[in-house]
């Protein structure tokens, strides 16, 4: 078994990774590896995934994907009913937003608990892979290698223009690879649906980053655990106070937070990845944020369970092997392990709640923190038999959202913040039910105006 994972670790990126200059990659991407003072930016995972994601920066734009039929025929395992979008599916992935438009406050909203959508002047996002998207493009890039790469302009919560290119060539023109992905309807992110309330909203993440790279206001780095929060809100104020784009005073601010599956994927590592350990760090992000961006409304989102996802696939080699890299922790079957994990992640929900229902963050009608638990409950998609997983909403990593995860998964983020805070969707609905505002109920719901 060694030395198969070892021949597909070290040769399958060299074959099947695409040139990603042929990629929208925005240089204006920041790298952030470290802080000022020297501390590392992240939490590194097990040193297997760090050596991986090494070994392919080192080679990866020195090779293009291959077009001989037989690497088409392996390439195509990996990509399965994910592939580049072609248009009859692309017409089944069309969102018709349908929500009516509603007019911006006629007058500067003066509180954080009446904020209309076309409110919103900047949007932020703090987090780990998932906002950073890793690997979601794997529908375009036919590479279990992709995952390392964060497509962060097809972020559920924070991208706004991500535009694919087709890789294999014109024998390949059935295939609809020329999105832009700038329009809620084309993809649903939370920037994508603002802006048809306020085209000027700023702060989306667009293209590609590589892996220690953030990109505008997706503050987000892959591998990062609740103590690396800090650091992340540090970085979110020095950009917003450098960037004349931004005015700290006076821009209403929506940021979402998501963190935690790092920590639960390395709980058994990792002491303060408890769950007191978790939250206190959490209050030590929310506190740092309350400090010291005013006129901020955030979007916190709870944890989905760990193990489904963690277990999923793994009789596939490449995901197995990421799974081991990057969630060693659920993937372990001794003694009382997924117990305890299963354990871990209930309270890692529940301290959150905890945290908010304290009334602590609704002090203020400048600043306040609102819990979207739209994963709480989410199930592994299923194919219409029932039984087998359907992959098109994952990278092929089997972990990372894909771009229809990604899709789904901003929905669902829109829904939660247009639903009363007591009636609060906890699974994502993948049959396109859409909440919207309206002029009876403008506002994005709060603990204190539901």
């Amino acid at each position: 078994m060694i030395s198969t994972v070892v021949i597909w670790t070290t040769i399958i990126p060299f074959i099947f990774f695409p040139q990603l200059e042929s990629i929208h990659f925005n240089p204006e991407g920041r790298d952030i590896t470290e802080t000022p003072d020297g501390h590392p930016l992240y939490a590194t995972a097990p040193g297997c995934l760090d050596d991986y994601i090494q070994l392919n920066y080192s080679q990866v734009t020195n090779y293009t994907l291959p077009k001989d039929e037989e690497s088409l025929k392996i390439s195509r395992r990996y990509q399965e009913n994910i592939k580049c979008v072609d248009h009859a599916t692309f017409a089944t992935l069309s969102n018709n937003f349908s929500c009516k438009y509603i007019k911006p406050s006629a007058t500067e909203p003066k509180s954080v608990h009446a904020l209309r959508p076309g409110d919103i002047d900047v949007v932020a996002a703090l987090g780990d892979s998932l906002t950073a998207a890793n690997g979601a493009d794997t529908t375009t890039h036919w590479s279990p290698t992709s995952p390392v790469i964060g497509y962060r302009g097809l972020s559920f919560s924070i991208g706004g223009k991500y535009e694919a290119v087709n890789t294999l060539g014109n024998e390949h023109d059935d295939l609809r690879c020329d999105m832009t992905n700038t329009d809620v309807d084309e993809h649903f992110t939370i920037p994508n649906a603002l802006k048809r309330y306020n085209p000027d909203i700023k702060g989306w993440s667009t293209g590609w980053q590589t892996h220690y790279r953030v990109e505008a206001l997706n503050i987000a780095l892959a591998g990062s655990r609740s103590d690396n929060l800090l650091i992340q809100v540090e970085e979110l104020m020095r950009e917003i106070e450098r960037n004349p784009d931004y005015d700290m005073e006076k821009d209403w601010k929506l940021l979402t937070l998501f963190i935690g599956g790092n920590d639960l994927c390395q709980f058994c590592l990792h002491e303060d990845s408890s769950p007191e350990g978790f939250i206190a760090h959490l209050k030590d992000a929310l506190d740092l944020l309350k400090e010291n961006i005013p006129r901020m409304l955030v979007n916190l989102l709870t944890i989905f369970d760990i193990e489904p996802v963690a277990t999923l696939n793994d009789d596939d080699l490449v995901c197995n092997f990421v799974h081991k890299c990057v969630c060693d922790c659920a993937m372990r079957t001794e003694g009382k392990n997924r117990q305890w994990l299963r354990f871990y992640n209930k309270k890692y929900r529940e301290l959150v709640w905890d945290l908010v229902n304290s009334g602590q963050y609704d002090n203020s009608d400048d600043f306040t923190v609102v819990v979207q638990p739209f994963l709480e409950q989410v199930q592994v998609p299923m194919e219409k038999d029932g039984i087998t997983a359907d992959a098109s909403y994952f990278a092929t990593d089997c972990f990372h959202f894909s771009r229809k995860g990604h899709n789904a998964a901003g929905r669902a983020l829109w829904n939660n913040m247009f639903e009363k805070v007591s009636h609060k969707s906890r699974n994502w609905s993948l049959d396109k039910t859409l909440v919207c505002p309206s002029e009876d109920n403008p506002y994005i719901y709060t603990n204190k105006n539901s």
